[in-house]
């Protein structure tokens, strides 16, 4: 009984969320500490998965392979950076009102005195 698992829609969003989460463990493997050996064992695993897919060694991920994979997808990339860049732009910070001071400021910058 295979449900959506053939689905190849499924396995490219697997693969593009396999691929974002590796970048993001490689980063935080290279900082050390606690986190970055936990960020490094994730590493090897979900590269190797990855590698599996990409050689079609691998058909698809399990349920439980994707389960584990979004968990780990949500404690390591931030979900705000994700969309942002998945949307290509940059996040705008918050408006922030003009000071009058700034507001009052010559259009053109002084000529030069000779």
């Amino acid at each position: 009984m295979r449900t959506n698992k053939d689905d190849l829609s499924t396995v490219g969003r697997d693969m593009e969320m396999l691929r974002d989460l590796c970048g993001e463990l490689r980063a935080v493997a290279a900082t050390g500490g606690h986190r970055g050996e936990t960020a490094a064992g994730h590493l090897t695993a979900f590269s190797d998965i990855l590698d599996q897919l990409e050689s079609a060694k691998r058909d698809y991920l399990t349920d439980k392979q994707r389960g584990y994979m979004k968990r780990v997808h949500e404690e390591y990339v931030p979900k705000d950076v994700d969309e942002a860049w998945r949307a290509s732009r940059v996040i705008r910070g918050r408006e922030v009102p003009v000071p009058e001071v700034l507001k009052n400021l010559p259009k053109k910058p002084p000529g030069r005195s000779t």
